[in-house]
C-alpha cells in the first residue's frame, strides 16, 4: 500500500488504481457480511469472516482517510 500510495502521486493511472483498491475492499467486505448472514453454518466460519471484514474495512479506511487513526 505504501508503494501504491507513492506512485499515486506521480500518475493518474496509479491514483485510480489506489482508489479502486478502496472500493474493492468495501465491496468485498459487504459480500463477506452477506456470506455471514446467509451462508455460514459454524462459529469458526463467522469468526474468520469477521476478521476478513475487519481487515477489508481497515484497508478502505487507510485508502480513503490516509491513516487508520
Amino acid at each position: 500500500m505504501e508503494t501504491e500510495e507513492t506512485l499515486a502521486a506521480f500518475s493518474p493511472v496509479f491514483h485510480l488504481a489506489y482508489r479502486a483498491t478502496g472500493f474493492l475492499a468495501i465491496i468485498a467486505a459487504l459480500l463477506a457480511i452477506g456470506w455471514i448472514l446467509f451462508k455460514s453454518r459454524r462459529r469458526m466460519q463467522r469468526i474468520s469472516a469477521a476478521l476478513t471484514i475487519w481487515f477489508l474495512f481497515s484497508l478502505a479506511l487507510y485508502v480513503f482517510r490516509g491513516s487508520l487513526f
